[in-house]
């Protein structure tokens, strides 16, 4: 026998059809539309009940409805915004991040998400292989570090939507992050290198060339002006290293000529400029992720350059002090 219809209540109804997940529709007493998602049948006939009983006394209050209601995706989204607009260095990274936790329970009610959910989800996370630009995880296992970072990310989207009052409590509060393996070093072998530049677009030769021969951290290399480089003396200035303090690093043969080479902008101070006029640059090149693996290339990050250049400097002779 076919399965019989539920009987239909007004103002309820499930959407998508047989998902087995419950809305409410109702009109407050200025006449505006409302609509919550709820979840089961008779809890939807139930809150469908009390808000009309809101309604008819005066309590119904929009706002409360809206921010009790808001979901993993609209905190997320919340929290990108936030970042674009401080315009945080990592946002890139943090965005990627995000996204995944996106796809993952971004219909989920943000108050309903618990710490075993998030436990789950660190499951899922140490069985997918980290992506490139723009796509999700496969599967292939992230490293603890790689999870630790997608766990504080979804955490700081709760922590600011607690701070706008979309949530009570943050559940990552309750999630341990796993220790990291700090002794991890890996550096660029000579062979692996010219593989890189081989398939890197040679637009992206610069920064590569730059941050291996220098040691220079990311954003201490995206951020240099034209002014800081000397180029009669050879010696970059970094206005503000890790430690807040400036220091200069000298440039071999290979810097000077590939910086002399760079063009430069009239709208633009910086050695490598961002998008937009004044502007330096935060992300990586794009594709870089998939640049590594047509080199053949894995278990390699953009800060393993900088180790490349101690441990080429090591093996030439210079002593560990000077380095």
């Amino acid at each position: 026998m076919p399965k019989k219809e539920p009987k239909r209540v007004r103002g309820v109804f499930e959407r998508p059809k047989g998902s087995g997940i419950w809305w409410i529709l109702y009109y407050d007493e200025l006449g505006n539309r409302h609509r919550e998602k709820v979840g089961m049948r008779s809890a939807a006939i139930s809150a469908y009940q009390r808000r009309k009983t809101e309604i008819r006394h005066g309590k119904f209050t929009p706002e409360d409805v809206r921010r009790k209601n808001s979901t993993v995706h609209e905190i997320i989204d919340d929290c990108i915004f936030a970042g674009k607009a401080q315009q945080l260095e990592s946002i890139a990274d943090i965005e990627q991040r995000l996204r995944w936790w996106r796809d993952q329970m971004g219909d989920k009610s943000a108050r309903s998400v618990l710490p075993s959910d998030i436990e789950n989800a660190r499951l899922m996370l140490c069985h997918e292989r980290k992506p490139g630009n723009g796509q999700r995880p496969k599967p292939g296992g992230l490293s603890t570090g790689t999870v630790n970072r997608y766990l504080a990310a979804l955490k700081a989207a709760f922590s600011l939507a607690v701070r706008n009052g979309k949530v009570e409590k943050n559940p990552l509060t309750q999630v341990k992050l796993k220790k990291e393996n700090n002794c991890r070093v890996r550096w660029l072998t000579p062979e692996e290198e010219g593989r890189l530049l081989a398939v890197l677009p040679v637009e992206y030769h610069a920064m590569v060339k730059v941050a291996l021969h220098t040691g220079l951290r990311r954003m201490e290399q995206f951020g240099l002006m034209w002014s800081d480089l000397n180029f009669q003396q050879r010696l970059i200035t970094v206005r503000e290293s890790k430690s807040g303090e400036s220091r200069t690093v000298p440039m071999n043969e290979i810097v000077y000529q590939t910086l002399q080479r760079l063009p430069r902008m009239l709208d633009n101070p910086f050695v490598f400029p961002g998008a937009k006029p004044q502007t330096h640059r935060t992300d990586l090149p794009k594709s870089w992720e998939r640049f590594l693996l047509d080199a053949g290339i894995t278990d390699f990050h953009w800060h393993d350059l900088r180790h490349t250049f101690a441990s080429r400097l090591v093996m030439a002779g210079v002593d560990l002090y000077t380095v």
